[in-house]
C-alpha cells in the first residue's frame, strides 16, 4: 500500500470543507483520490464522509456485535 500525499495548498484551498478541519479534509481528498473505504469511530467525521460522498463505516456500529 503506498501513503498518498496530498499537499496543503490543495487542502487549504478546497471550497466547502474548511469548516471540517485540515485533517477530515485531508482524509477526504485521500479517499475520493484512491477511492478507499475509511473507518471512523467519530460519528461528525462520519457524517462529514457520507455528505461528501466517500465511502465509510462508522466502527461504533461493529462493536455491538
Amino acid at each position: 500500500m503506498n501513503e498518498e500525499y496530498i499537499h496543503k495548498d490543495e487542502v487549504i484551498s478546497t471550497d466547502g470543507l474548511n469548516h471540517i478541519g485540515i485533517t477530515d479534509t485531508s482524509v477526504i481528498l485521500a479517499a475520493k483520490s484512491l477511492g478507499c473505504l475509511i473507518l471512523t469511530d467519530d460519528l461528525r467525521a462520519y457524517n462529514n464522509f457520507a455528505y461528501h460522498e466517500v465511502m465509510a463505516i462508522n466502527i461504533n456500529h461493529l462493536r455491538q456485535l
